[in-house]
């Protein structure tokens, strides 16, 4: 059962993520400066870099401390 969720999580998360191919700007800016935020699921953030094209730079549960140092924006 833990699979079949694991499962749904991740086509979640890459079916948010494959419309930014189409609208690389309609998400947040995000907490680092150059970054835009994409809320996949309640839980989770897709931060990625919009450049040439969208760079996928991670995936975080929506509790963790970002960014790690508290000065960086």
């Amino acid at each position: 059962m833990v699979a079949a969720g694991a499962r749904r999580l991740r086509d979640c998360i890459v079916s948010a993520v494959a419309t930014t191919g189409d609208h690389p700007y309609l998400y947040r800016p995000g907490r680092i400066a150059g970054t835009r935020e994409l809320i996949a699921h309640p839980n989770y953030i897709v931060v990625d870099k919009v450049g040439e094209r969208v760079d996928v730079l991670g995936v975080l549960h929506s509790r963790q401390r970002y960014p790690l140092d508290d000065r960086v924006r």
